[in-house]
């Protein structure tokens, strides 16, 4: 139904705010992304 339709809309808009928030991080320099991944993979590798 309709309700349906407007909390698949509400919940696009709060991705694409979600990911435009992290976008700012990352281009102030909060977040490496890279390095991030980077750490979390040979975290993974060394168990």
């Amino acid at each position: 139904g309709p309700e349906r339709e407007m909390d698949a809309i509400q919940a696009k808009e709060e991705m694409k705010k979600a990911l435009e928030e992290e976008e700012e991080e990352l281009l102030s320099g909060k977040i490496n992304r890279h390095e991030h991944y980077f750490n979390q993979f040979h975290r993974r590798n060394e168990l």
